[in-house]
């Protein structure tokens, strides 16, 4: 970890997504069986409006999820007798959860795709089936687990077991050994699909959120290349230019940044891991990674399979382009009582950037006043017509206008100041992206309230997004701050004479 520009997170089981040009899943182990999740995302695009300095988030259409073609989520043999696999980088979404042994076994999930061959294929483990359902996929293994066995006909799972099918649709090739050597194809398992009644088209949306561009955090949020003198040892543990997670003693994966495909490169036990087919490079985009643990199955056969506990909520982070995301992160000034729960933080080695969502109705104002109400309506509509006032805050930032954005703005800051005060890195940034519901509207083009008293949505709503820079308040955020000390030393003195 003190090596200059890396990151080493040390990931004890865990469960991680990789998906071509955007995303992996992999579970992560070690004998003291604790764990993380890693999953990764892909795409967003963002304009600049110069006059009002708002980014304006334009929809375009993702093509990394694309079609209604039904996923097929294969189960891949991650054995080092099986490297290097076929078609990785064709799958939209990969994960990589620990198995019996130390080893990993993956599950690639394609969409759209005609390949000739996936593989090498392996057996199924119970707990993937929770990720082949919630890509509503149809499952192809190579054999199974008791536990996997009862779940996938107590589940009813579209599945396909290759040790039932013909060697025409599942075969194996003669430059590997068995058992990592079964392969087969989009057509052989679309064949198979047709013949067992399955369905291949599917109307269900992605379990990710993907959008149709790249990210460039350091331009779109002002970050500098060069790194301050004062930068900590501990804040260069925090760039993610490099990411090492030793699943075991066995499996450490490694992925290295690079800078000019904007891509993680794969290694695996020391291995850069390549395409079977292509000789290119394993690849994702981004890595989301959630702690959650696994433990040891207590059965009859004791071949030590694992078991994931996947349910509840975990903390997790968020890798793209070199940066390390974290959300919903607790941040803290002991001494002076203040602490907060920050949306999105962004960190290099050297800079941190600051994100938040709002999702109040009628969006941000960043003067005070209020929007008249037509009254001889009832209930009473708002308008649009806007009525300035010069109301302010309270001291010690008297001077800034009571309005909403002035408040976040505040609270922005807050944050930031906070990460400063505990990580030792400077503000390179702050963001506030306002969600605004797509209400039916009145006359005067506001959202209407209806009898009920309520604001009804459209019956297709759409969201409308907005992504406001925010000004870095420091100095009044050191003002509120010193007059925070001043009432809690003077709360203590009065207290004191109490007694």
């Amino acid at each position: 970890m003190n090596n200059k520009g890396t990151t080493l997170l040390i990931v004890i089981l865990s469960i991680l997504v990789i998906v071509a040009g955007g995303m992996l899943i992999y579970k992560i182990i070690n004998e003291k069986e604790e764990s993380e999740n890693v999953v990764a995302d892909d795409n967003v695009d963002i304009n600049e409006d110069k006059d009002d300095k708002e980014l304006v988030v334009e929809e375009k259409k993702p093509q990394i999820f694309n079609g209604n073609d039904r996923p097929i989520a294969v189960m891949i043999d991650n054995h080092s007798g099986a490297w290097p696999q076929a078609n990785l980088n064709k799958a939209y979404l990969v994960y990589e959860i620990i198995v019996e042994g130390g080893e990993t076994r993956l599950m690639a999930v394609f969409k759209g795709q005609d390949l000739e061959k996936i593989g090498p294929i392996r057996s199924s483990r119970h707990y993937f089936l929770d990720y082949a359902l919630e890509n509503d996929a149809i499952y192809v293994h190579h054999g199974w687990s008791p536990q996997a066995q009862n779940d996938i006909s107590a589940l009813n799972v579209n599945n396909i077991n290759g040790i039932q099918e013909s060697s025409n649709n599942f075969w194996r090739v003669k430059d590997k050994k068995s058992p990592h050597n079964m392969f087969t194809s989009t057509t052989s398992i679309l064949k198979i699909a047709e013949r067992k009644g399955y369905a291949t088209i599917s109307d269900k949306k992605s379990v990710l959120n993907y959008i149709a561009g790249d990210v460039d955090l350091k331009e779109k949020y002002g970050i500098a290349e060069e790194q301050t003198e004062n930068t900590s040892a501990e804040s260069k543990a925090i760039n993610a230019t490099k990411i090492v997670i030793p699943h075991s003693t066995l499996q450490t994966v490694e992925y290295d940044y690079d800078e000019n495909s904007k891509t993680y490169v794969r290694y695996a036990r020391g291995k850069v891991q390549t395409d079977y087919i292509t000789g290119e490079n394993i690849q994702t985009k981004n890595i989301i990674i959630t702690m959650c643990d696994n433990y040891t199955l207590a059965d009859s056969e004791e071949k030590g399979r694992q078991g994931l506990k996947n349910i509840g909520t975990f903390d997790g982070y968020y890798i793209t382009n070199g940066y390390k995301i974290y959300s919903e992160i607790g941040s803290f000034i002991p001494d002076l009582l203040i602490s907060g729960t920050i949306d999105i933080l962004i960190l290099r080695e050297d800079k941190f950037i600051i994100g938040d969502w709002k999702t109040n109705r009628g969006g941000l104002k960043f003067e005070s006043g209020y929007y008249k109400k037509d009254k001889r309506q009832n209930p009473h509509q708002t308008t649009d017509v806007w009525v300035s006032t010069n109301n302010k805050l309270l001291p010690p930032v008297a001077h800034l206008a009571d309005c909403n954005g002035a408040i976040y703005n505040l609270q922005l800051s807050m944050y930031a100041f906070m990460v400063e005060y505990i990580l030792g890195l400077p503000c390179a940034g702050l963001w506030l992206c306002h969600i605004d519901s797509d209400f039916v509207l009145n006359e005067y083009g506001m959202p209407k309230r209806f009898p009920d008293g309520l604001y009804h949505l459209k019956k297709n709503p759409k969201e409308i997004v907005t992504v406001h820079k925010m000004k870095y308040l420091r100095t009044e955020i050191i003002n509120i701050l010193e007059d925070r000390r001043k009432n809690i030393a003077a709360s203590r003195i009065a207290s004191k004479t109490l007694f």
